[in-house]
């Protein structure tokens, strides 16, 4: 599982449709949930958090850091981090969600997380 929330005023920007140029440097949060890799590792999980600001000139992430990461023994204990990190997003503003979705036209999907 892959998210990446953005903190903006202007979320249509995201979809690139009007004014990129507002969306220059907008800064995002990714969390993501994965098998941990290795055979001493198999039945392992890991939630990753990063932060940076996205470049939509060049395309690429600027000052992209790692801010989380914890391994969990299950899929449901890893959900349930998961899930606090999309919480503690949303707290902080990033309710801006994009996460792949390979049926859709656009190879995205776009979400306004709930903020109640």
């Amino acid at each position: 599982m892959l998210q990446t929330t953005y903190k903006t005023k202007y979320p249509e920007h995201l979809e690139r449709i009007e004014r990129p140029e507002d969306f220059a440097n907008a800064e995002y949060r990714q969390v993501s949930l994965r098998a941990s890799g290795g055979r001493e590792v198999l039945g392992k999980f890991v939630v990753r958090v990063n932060h940076g600001w996205w470049n939509d000139a060049e395309k690429l992430p600027i000052h992209a850091i790692q801010q989380f990461e914890e391994e969990c023994d299950s899929w449901d204990a890893a959900s349930v981090v998961y899930e606090e990190q999309l919480k503690h997003f949303i707290q902080d503003g990033f309710v801006h969600s994009f996460s792949i979705d390979q049926e859709s036209e656009t190879g995205r999907r776009y979400e306004k997380l709930d903020t109640t």
